[in-house]
């Protein structure tokens, strides 16, 4: 009984531990992924609106007008639209669970 008790024990503590890192592992893989934004001119916004520690960003487009990136959760659940507009400089940023706008403002040169 009291081997069954302390494998009980053991495997209850490796589990928490493996989860905890894979916790760590998604949020270094976000970090990994994100900081290929810092160089983008819409950078300061975007992680002034969303916390880039919990999502990790996708560029789904990026042509000679538009810069589209989408951000996903920890589940690989898509949380967040960007939208930067390179001729105006304009971007938006779209919550996509409702579909309201959380930004949206012409950004300084």
């Amino acid at each position: 009984m009291r081997i069954m008790a302390a494998s009980f024990i053991i495997l209850l503590l490796t589990g928490c531990s493996a989860g905890e890192n894979a916790v760590i592992e998604q949020e270094t893989e976000a970090e990994q992924t994100n900081t290929d934004l810092t160089g983008l001119p819409e950078y300061a916004a975007l992680s002034e609106e969303i916390d880039l520690n919990l999502y990790s960003a996708e560029i789904e487009s990026d042509d000679d007008k538009n810069r589209i990136i989408f951000f996903s959760d920890e589940t690989g659940d898509r949380v967040y639209k960007s939208n930067y507009t390179k001729s105006s400089q304009q971007l938006d940023i779209t919550e996509l669970a409702d579909g309201d706008r959380i930004f949206s403002k012409v950004l300084d040169p």
